[in-house]
């Protein structure tokens, strides 16, 4: 079963969430800031058709967006965003509605999107770009062999989950808890 990159963000926001939206399949209204986030991808790809690629330090390349991916050497598959082809090498593009850094979550997806690529199309990705609505910052990130360890670890706990049905522990802060659409399943929150 090949598991989705999105999943990698939530994972490290709180591995309970991919416990039950993926192992356990439950379904629950999505919050309000997913829609926004899907408003954003769509206004990107508008505006991009317009722009250069200076914002990403680039003269030329061929920018693709929405990219079906797919690895099955590790187990995942996805959407990037956006994806910028040189002629020797590849660049993730990932939009973000709000933050202002790079959160764990979202370094451990690109760098599933940047595995997957390289698989798929046979072309390095050193490093991609998390571009942020607010502020328009664009922040790169390189993909380092430690961070690749990193997304194999949650491959390999996502599917430990899979394979026991035993729900994980959870570090969520308090604060976390409270914007969390699963709150009412883990019976061990106030």
């Amino acid at each position: 079963m090949s598991i989705p990159s999105s999943l990698f963000r939530q994972y490290c926001f709180c591995p309970r969430i991919v416990y039950f939206q993926y192992i356990l399949g439950l379904k629950v209204p999505s919050p309000l800031w997913v829609k926004q986030g899907v408003d954003y991808h769509v206004r990107e790809q508008q505006l991009s058709q317009s722009r250069t690629l200076k914002r990403y330090d680039l003269n030329s390349g061929k920018i693709e967006f929405d990219v079906k991916l797919r690895s099955a050497k590790w187990g995942i598959h996805g959407l990037a965003d956006a994806v910028i082809f040189l002629p020797e090498e590849a660049l993730v593009i990932e939009f973000k509605l709000t933050c202002t850094k790079p959160s764990r979550g979202q370094i451990l997806q690109m760098t599933a999107y940047a595995v997957m690529i390289e698989e798929q199309y046979n072309i390095g990705v050193k490093s991609g770009f998390i571009s942020y609505k607010s502020k328009g910052r664009v922040h790169k990130i390189e993909i380092k062999e430690e961070l690749k360890t990193s997304l194999s670890n949650a491959i390999k706990h996502i599917e430990l989950m899979q394979n026991t049905q035993i729900m994980p522990d959870s570090s969520a802060s308090q604060a976390q808890c409270e914007q969390c659409e699963y709150i009412n399943f883990c019976n061990d929150r106030e």
